[in-house]
């Protein structure tokens, strides 16, 4: 396995050990399927360490096993297809060197975390993101601007409010709707 603890992850594609895993192909189809798969394990490897955000510094992309890293131009490119295929969104657009990893779309998660809210009776009450992020919630761990995307989905469907955030101001609160 690879130095990354294989304790939190133990479920490593054959792939991972193939060399030019770990070399963008130059070839587009090639390519376009190695994104995929690229993709594919930074996702999983996230759902099952819950892990919510990436950089470019992150051991995934090196197998010292192998002796192999992929370069920062393979990182950017596999940053820029998720992107573009809504499963990562830059924390920093000016940046770009980490995104949010939406191992679930944002719609799944406000969709847990309406169910979330209903089974700790949230409903038209008041909860902080603290309580959200911290209170043995499914979304437990999750980065504080990740959550308020995920709110503003429910606010946009009527489902929530999002309260402060005023001027650019931190979220202070959320109250949920039945």
């Amino acid at each position: 396995m690879a130095t990354i603890a294989a304790v939190e992850f133990n479920s490593w594609p054959a792939h991972y050990n193939f060399p030019p895993f770990f070399t963008l192909q130059p070839n587009r189809e090639t390519q376009a399927k190695q994104l995929s798969i690229w993709i594919q394990l930074i996702k999983d490897y996230a759902s099952k360490t819950r892990l919510f955000s990436i950089d470019h510094s992150h051991p995934i992309f090196t197998n010292t096993e192998i002796s192999r890293s992929l370069t920062q131009e393979g990182i950017s490119t596999i940053f820029d297809e998720m992107i573009r295929t809504s499963q990562g969104e830059y924390v920093d657009a000016s940046k770009k060197d980490r995104i949010f990893i939406w191992w679930q779309s944002k719609e799944v998660w406000a969709k847990v975390l309406m169910q979330s809210a209903e089974k700790g009776g949230l409903l038209n009450s008041v909860a902080t993101i603290y309580e959200l992020l911290n209170d043995h919630t499914p979304l437990e761990g999750m980065e504080e601007a990740m959550l308020v995307k995920v709110l503003k989905v429910l606010e946009a469907s009527g489902k929530c409010e999002v309260m402060g955030g005023a001027a650019g101001g931190s979220v202070e609160g959320v109250k949920f709707f039945m």
